[in-house]
C-alpha cells in the first residue's frame, strides 16, 4: 500500500506539476492573444492608399474606414 501511495505522489509531482504549469501558460498566452486583438486590428486598417484596405474599405486620412471606390 505505501509502494501504491509512493507512486502516486511522484507522478504528482512529476507529471501532474509540469501538466498544470503548461495549462496556465497557454491560458495566460490565450488571454494575452485576445488582449492585444484590438490594438492589432487597428495597426492593420492604417493605409497610405486605397488598395491597402481590406475590401469594402478606402483609405482616408491614414486610416481604413468602410465606404466604397469612385
Amino acid at each position: 500500500m505505501e509502494v501504491l501511495l509512493a507512486i502516486l505522489l511522484v507522478l504528482a509531482i512529476f507529471v501532474g506539476v509540469p501538466a498544470g504549469m503548461g495549462f496556465g501558460i497557454v491560458g495566460i498566452l490565450a488571454w494575452r492573444e485576445r488582449s492585444l486583438a484590438p490594438q492589432r486590428t487597428q495597426r492593420e486598417l492604417t493605409c497610405t492608399v486605397d488598395a491597402d484596405c481590406p475590401a469594402g474599405y478606402i483609405c482616408m486620412n491614414g486610416r481604413c474606414v468602410p465606404g466604397t471606390r469612385s
